[in-house]
């Protein structure tokens, strides 16, 4: 009995948690970071958190790099670099592939906007970083290449250091 009612709870939790749109991770990190209440600060974080675990939250952190707001983007990043971390083996080749490629153009969007490497940056760059020694030699052989030629050459000492951190 308690096993039935444990598994309508979960069922119900993936229902709610199947709501989730860009607009409602950007409100829950707002509330993280802003909101005065800490009771408020405190239910943000757990659902977050519970964002991060869904399968789903692959593609709308992608859609929350876009967001004109550096906490979110900084979220996004970090969501992204924990889900390369625990769930890469989980993944089919062509996602792993696409991952690569969407977090390379993000990285050379920053640079071409002569941004530096910010926080947000720092952790695009150890996404790469990770899901790149897991990539290597198989289906990225030329992963420091390509990164290399990606930065401007000013820029290619800060980059690698902060890619060899992770």
């Amino acid at each position: 009995e308690r096993k039935k009612e444990r598994k309508k709870e979960r069922k119900k939790e993936r229902k709610k948690m199947s709501d989730i749109t860009v607009d409602s991770v950007v409100q829950a990190v707002s509330a993280l970071y802003t909101h005065p209440d800490p009771s408020v600060k405190k239910n943000a974080n757990e659902w977050l958190i519970e964002f991060q675990l869904m399968p789903f939250s692959w593609k709308i952190s992608y859609d929350l790099l876009s967001s004109n707001t550096e906490e979110v983007k900084f979220f996004a990043a970090q969501t992204l670099h924990t889900k390369i971390q625990r769930e890469w083996e989980t993944l089919l080749i062509e996602h792993r592939k696409d991952i690569h490629r969407e977090l390379l153009s993000r990285l050379s969007s920053i640079f071409s906007e002569a941004k530096g490497v910010g926080v947000v940056a720092n952790r695009i760059c150890m996404c790469i970083s990770a899901s790149g020694v897991r990539m290597v030699p198989r289906l990225w052989p030329s992963f420091i290449p390509d990164i290399i030629a990606m930065v401007k050459p000013n820029n290619t000492n800060t980059i690698v250091t902060t890619m060899t951190k992770d």
